[in-house]
């Protein structure tokens, strides 16, 4: 089987129109400088579950429940989630103490018949 390049399969596909933020749905959450954070852990994305939404548009603040890695993010390890409320979005998942959609990470498409050596 052969390969196919995962952007002229993703370009197939129509554009999706932007998500809105809502209860239950998982975003990424970029850790900001807080005294009960490691410094080494600042700028790292973690997952986060949306509990609340502040309105209806793809950019609303969110109160979020950030998964942590324990002892890698947090010295005290007295509990893995973090709350955080009012959390802005950035678009380009740069800013510290902000959410945003999961990068897209695209499949590898296989061609039936084709070779593959992966």
């Amino acid at each position: 089987m052969a390969i196919v390049d995962p952007e002229h399969v993703h370009k197939a596909y129509p554009p999706r129109p932007p998500q809105i933020p809502s209860c239950g749905r998982v975003v990424h959450y970029v850790l900001p400088l807080r005294a009960d954070l490691r410094p080494s852990s600042v700028g790292e994305h973690r997952p986060a579950l949306v509990l609340q939404a502040w309105g209806e548009t793809p950019d609303a603040a969110c109160c979020l429940s950030v998964f942590l890695r324990g002892q890698n993010d947090k010295e005290d390890f007295k509990g893995e989630v973090l709350y955080v409320g009012s959390v802005p979005h950035d678009s380009e998942a740069k800013k510290p103490g902000t959410w945003h959609w999961p990068e897209y990470v695209p499949a590898v498409a296989i061609v039936p018949g084709g070779t593959s050596n992966g």
